[in-house]
């Protein structure tokens, strides 16, 4: 099984981040800590995905501000549940999500989708604007520019960005937003 733990610098931000493989799909855990609005942050998440790349849920959580919180899980068909259980029809067709503080979120799409990416392809993400926890659905594309480099096109800010991937397809560079400065891999 795989181990890999990444450390992403950001423009207010620091993220440790660790990634495990398992017999089951594999689990995400990032640590963000940085600066909002002259307002400290530190944002855990973790993310349960299956060996496709389907997100199986998701928590995020403010270290600095218990009451925010969130908890979605999926179907792994596009339908989304609250912690409660209760069906979040507003979230209906997304397989992915998108969280702003990481780079890690488009490694979801970018392994679930692998060859069809070599066509303009339209995806519909949950999307967690942190640290202000205001959760909404959005259009994103993405294509496969060459092998290793991503174009990633946000709808919702006109955005896009070549991303350059390593062989795990974890984003390397994200112009002006994410630069990684560490890696270290390995396997048990």
């Amino acid at each position: 099984m795989k181990k890999i733990q990444l450390i992403w610098k950001g423009q207010d931000s620091i993220e440790n981040f660790l990634f495990n493989a398992t017999e089951n799909g594999y689990t995400a855990i990032g640590f963000v800590n940085g600066m909002d609005d002259h307002q400290p942050f530190c944002i855990r998440y973790k993310i349960n995905i299956s060996k496709d790349w389907k997100v199986k849920d998701i928590e995020i959580q403010s270290l600095t501000d218990e009451k925010k919180r969130v908890f979605l899980s999926t179907d792994l068909n596009g339908n989304w549940y609250n912690e409660n259980n209760k069906h979040c029809p507003e979230f209906n067709g997304c397989n992915d999500i998108d969280i702003s503080l990481t780079p890690f979120t488009n490694t979801l799409p970018i392994n679930r989708l692998g060859e069809k990416l070599k066509n303009r392809t339209r995806i519909e993400v949950v999307y967690f604007k942190l640290p202000e926890f205001e959760i909404r659905k959005v259009i994103q594309y993405y294509s496969l520019l060459k092998p290793g480099l991503f174009k990633y096109e946000g709808v919702l800010k006109d955005f896009t960005a070549d991303l350059p991937v390593d062989d795990d397809g974890f984003v390397i560079h994200y112009p002006d937003l994410f630069e990684r400065i560490y890696t270290e891999k390995a396997n048990d």
